[in-house]
Protein backbone atom coordinates (compact mmCIF):
# COMPACT_ATOMS: atom_id res chain seq x y z
CA UNK A 1 0.00 0.00 0.00
CA UNK A 2 1.42 3.21 -1.30
CA UNK A 3 2.03 6.31 1.77
CA UNK A 4 -0.35 8.68 2.14
CA UNK A 5 1.10 12.00 0.87
CA UNK A 6 -1.55 14.92 1.71
CA UNK A 7 -1.14 18.59 -0.67
CA UNK A 8 -2.65 21.37 0.24
CA UNK A 9 -4.92 22.38 -2.55
CA UNK A 10 -5.02 25.98 -3.56
CA UNK A 11 -7.99 28.22 -4.67
CA UNK A 12 -8.14 28.88 -8.02
CA UNK A 13 -10.87 30.96 -9.75
CA UNK A 14 -10.92 29.26 -12.87
CA UNK A 15 -10.12 25.95 -13.95
CA UNK A 16 -10.16 24.23 -17.62
CA UNK A 17 -13.11 22.53 -18.10
CA UNK A 18 -15.29 24.19 -15.29
CA UNK A 19 -17.20 27.54 -15.67
CA UNK A 20 -16.56 27.89 -11.68
CA UNK A 21 -13.62 28.42 -8.79
CA UNK A 22 -12.11 24.99 -8.08
CA UNK A 23 -9.27 23.80 -5.57
CA UNK A 24 -6.48 22.59 -7.68
CA UNK A 25 -2.56 21.24 -7.16
CA UNK A 26 0.19 20.96 -9.86
CA UNK A 27 -0.05 18.25 -12.19
CA UNK A 28 3.74 17.87 -11.72
CA UNK A 29 3.53 17.64 -7.74
CA UNK A 30 0.77 14.78 -8.31
CA UNK A 31 3.08 12.85 -10.28
CA UNK A 32 6.20 13.53 -8.49
CA UNK A 33 4.80 11.66 -5.51
CA UNK A 34 2.90 9.14 -7.90
CA UNK A 35 6.48 8.14 -9.18
CA UNK A 36 7.70 8.28 -6.19
CA UNK A 37 5.66 5.42 -4.82
CA UNK A 38 3.22 7.64 -2.59
CA UNK A 39 -0.29 8.11 -3.13
CA UNK A 40 -1.13 11.80 -3.25
CA UNK A 41 -4.37 13.23 -2.12
CA UNK A 42 -5.71 16.88 -2.42
CA UNK A 43 -6.65 18.39 0.80
CA UNK A 44 -8.73 21.87 1.60
CA UNK A 45 -6.47 24.50 2.92
CA UNK A 46 -8.67 25.17 5.95
CA UNK A 47 -6.63 26.77 8.84
CA UNK A 48 -8.95 25.28 11.64
CA UNK A 49 -7.81 22.07 12.87
CA UNK A 50 -4.44 21.48 10.82
CA UNK A 51 -2.45 18.40 13.07
CA UNK A 52 -5.52 16.71 13.46
CA UNK A 53 -6.28 16.71 9.77
CA UNK A 54 -2.44 15.83 9.16
CA UNK A 55 -2.23 12.88 11.63
CA UNK A 56 -3.54 10.59 9.22
CA UNK A 57 -1.31 11.30 6.47
CA UNK A 58 2.17 9.71 6.30
CA UNK A 59 3.57 12.83 4.71
CA UNK A 60 3.14 16.36 3.65
CA UNK A 61 4.13 17.81 0.69
CA UNK A 62 3.57 21.61 1.03
CA UNK A 63 3.72 23.24 -2.83
CA UNK A 64 4.73 26.68 -1.61
CA UNK A 65 4.01 29.91 -3.50
CA UNK A 66 5.03 33.28 -4.17
CA UNK A 67 3.63 34.35 -0.74
CA UNK A 68 6.20 32.35 1.43
CA UNK A 69 7.55 34.80 3.43
CA UNK A 70 12.07 33.68 3.33
CA UNK A 71 11.83 33.74 7.43
CA UNK A 72 9.09 30.99 7.41
CA UNK A 73 11.26 28.69 5.00
CA UNK A 74 14.85 29.55 4.61
CA UNK A 75 17.48 28.73 6.67
CA UNK A 76 18.93 31.90 8.53
CA UNK A 77 21.24 33.67 7.33
CA UNK A 78 22.77 37.02 7.77
CA UNK A 79 19.48 38.37 5.93
CA UNK A 80 17.21 36.00 7.51
CA UNK A 81 16.44 36.36 10.81
CA UNK A 82 15.72 32.74 12.29
CA UNK A 83 12.49 32.12 13.67
CA UNK A 84 11.25 28.66 16.07
CA UNK A 85 9.14 27.57 13.30
CA UNK A 86 11.49 27.32 10.33
CA UNK A 87 11.47 23.28 9.03
CA UNK A 88 13.99 21.52 8.14
CA UNK A 89 15.18 21.50 4.38
CA UNK A 90 16.44 18.43 4.46
CA UNK A 91 14.35 15.10 4.06
CA UNK A 92 15.85 13.04 6.70
CA UNK A 93 15.31 15.81 9.39
CA UNK A 94 12.26 16.52 11.18
CA UNK A 95 10.85 19.36 12.70
CA UNK A 96 9.69 19.97 16.45
CA UNK A 97 8.45 16.38 17.63
CA UNK A 98 4.50 15.88 17.72
CA UNK A 99 3.38 17.60 14.72
CA UNK A 100 2.00 15.23 12.03
CA UNK A 101 4.21 16.94 9.34
CA UNK A 102 7.39 16.26 11.47
CA UNK A 103 8.24 12.73 9.85
CA UNK A 104 10.35 13.47 6.17
CA UNK A 105 8.09 12.77 3.38
CA UNK A 106 8.93 9.32 2.07
CA UNK A 107 9.19 10.34 -1.68
CA UNK A 108 11.38 13.53 -1.05
CA UNK A 109 14.88 11.40 -1.83
CA UNK A 110 13.04 9.45 -4.87
CA UNK A 111 11.29 12.47 -6.42
CA UNK A 112 14.61 14.73 -6.56
CA UNK A 113 15.99 11.81 -8.09
CA UNK A 114 13.42 10.90 -10.60
CA UNK A 115 13.72 14.41 -11.78
CA UNK A 116 15.40 15.10 -15.74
Amino acid sequence: MRPLIAIPARFSARTSALRYAAEVNARSLIEAVWRAGGEPVGIHPADTGTAARLARFDGVLLPGGGDLAPPATAPPTPTTPSTTSTPSRTPSTSTSPGTPWSRACPCSRSAAASRP
